[in-house]
């Protein structure tokens, strides 16, 4: 198999807030998001939540979708359900920490860095502190106060 560079990302639909999509593509985000959004079968249009740029897209894919495979709408599909909507931001967390700890995933030469709405574009490294911080918080002060501190 054939190891491609590229994008693991986090896709959140417009109109439903609690579903999003975790895929992989080897163009950039922005525009993987405007071809899904194109396709005629799409429920609403989608906007990147989180990217990062990695070496392997297919292990790095597979890695994502077996973290956050309880919450999975289809076993088939790429679509997870949010229980809540600061989840998000605890999923994308989770995902910095546990490729931080794979770092052959992570492409560290990349100089556009992580891309996490509310914090734009951001270097890995600051990327892993705040996601420590947040599972600090869950690990103190439980999970909802976590949900609370990963939205403000």
């Amino acid at each position: 198999m054939k190891i491609e560079k590229g994008y693991i990302y986090i896709m959140q639909l417009s109109e439903q807030k609690d579903i999003v999509k975790i895929g992989k593509t080897s163009d950039h985000p922005y525009h993987r998001a405007d071809t899904l959004s194109k396709n005629t079968a799409a429920i609403s249009s989608f906007t990147p939540y989180f990217y990062l740029k990695v070496l392997d897209t297919t292990t790095a894919e597979r890695k994502a979708h077996k973290l956050f495979d309880g919450i999975r709408k289809d076993a088939k599909k790429e679509y997870f359900k949010l229980e809540k909507l600061g989840q998000l931001n605890l999923m994308v967390a989770q995902l910095i920490l546990d490729f931080g700890k794979n770092s052959d995933l992570v492409d560290h030469e990349d100089s556009e860095g992580v891309y996490w709405k509310g914090y734009k574009l951001i270097p890995y490294k600051e990327a892993v502190e705040i996601a420590s911080s947040i599972f600090i918080v869950k690990e103190i002060h439980g999970f909802e106060i976590a949900l609370k501190y990963a939205t403000d």
